[in-house]
């Protein structure tokens, strides 16, 4: 196995989003994502993803720099259309929009829509718990298994992240 210097993979992947269109802040955000993923074990949320990203960036199918809206939809609410913008973009806005609303409420949840692969859940509940907040994320998944005696895929992974604050140790 190539093992390849940090530095040289996130230069390299920053380098790639940004020759597409993404601004250097949003490029971070899915560069440190993917990162994130892979340190922990998790490949297939990782810089291989770096390729399905930027294909998908440049056929238009994911915009570079979207129009985030977020409305405060209830006093501990928030609705958030991503755009069509990259997932880990639009999660982690969605993400700042809600620690705010925390803050000020002591709870919130944040509905996304409009958005794509946000990538590993636990870099967004790692962040709350470190800020001090219980986290859940959810995403849906397409099908992709088959039901007990079935052939055809069925049913999403549909994964569910958690992340709570611990005392003098990483969440």
């Amino acid at each position: 196995m190539t093992k390849l210097p940090l530095d040289a993979i996130r230069d390299f992947s920053n380098r790639v989003f940004i020759a597409i269109g993404v601004s250097e802040d949003d490029t971070t955000i899915i560069t440190e994502a993917m990162i994130h993923a892979d340190l922990r074990g998790h490949g297939s949320h990782g810089i291989t993803r770096i390729p399905i990203y930027a294909q998908r960036l440049k056929a238009g199918a994911v915009k570079a720099r979207p129009h985030i809206r977020i409305e405060r939809a209830a006093p501990a609410f928030l609705r958030v259309d991503g755009d069509n913008g990259p997932g880990p973009v639009v999660t982690n806005a969605a993400l700042d929009a809600l620690l705010e609303l925390v803050r000020e409420t002591g709870v919130g949840i944040a509905a996304v829509g409009h958005s794509n692969h946000n990538g590993p859940g636990s870099f967004y509940v790692e962040r709350a718990a470190r800020e001090g907040c219980i986290a859940i994320a959810m995403t849906n998944a397409p099908p992709s298994m088959a039901v007990f005696g079935g052939r055809e895929p069925a049913l999403g992974t549909n994964p569910i992240t958690f992340g709570a604050p611990v005392a003098g140790g990483s969440p």
